[in-house]
């Protein structure tokens, strides 16, 4: 079994202890409720399984970037914050971008849906009041 260590899953600090070192983000995240995240290819390039991972730029500022959920390793994220789909909205309080899509009458096929919120949301989502904690169920 890994080491244990904790990193922030859509604003809420996560514990992680008695997972193998070779389990993947994704394997952990759809095995704790996550399941928004999918698996589609397994090799990081369908986007089925895409996150962001929040980090700082050089002028303090956060920045979210696509992480490859199936192709990084659990411990990859120790102390550091991810964002899944389920940070981002919900039903009862949908994210701009989700609700702009449903008024509008846009669809997703469910298979690529995670990868397709990174790159359009990403402006919405640059405040930590945007990203709300998630329940852990889907």
């Amino acid at each position: 079994m890994g080491s244990a260590f904790q990193f922030t899953l859509n604003g809420r600090l996560t514990a992680v202890e008695d997972w193998p070192a070779n389990t993947t983000l994704l394997e952990y995240l759809r095995a704790t409720g996550h399941t928004g995240t999918k698996q589609g290819c397994s090799e990081g390039d369908c986007g089925a399984c895409t996150t962001a991972l929040v980090e700082t730029n050089g002028r303090g500022e956060r920045v979210f970037r696509a992480f490859n959920s199936c192709i990084a390793l659990l411990p990859m994220v120790a102390g550091r914050e991810v964002v899944t789909v389920e940070g981002v909205g919900s039903c009862a309080q949908p994210h701009p971008v989700q609700e702009a899509m449903a008024q509008h009458y846009g669809s997703q096929c469910g298979f690529c849906t995670p990868g397709s919120w990174s790159p359009c949301s990403r402006p919405a989502i640059a405040t930590t009041s945007r990203v709300r904690p998630s329940s852990g169920t889907s």
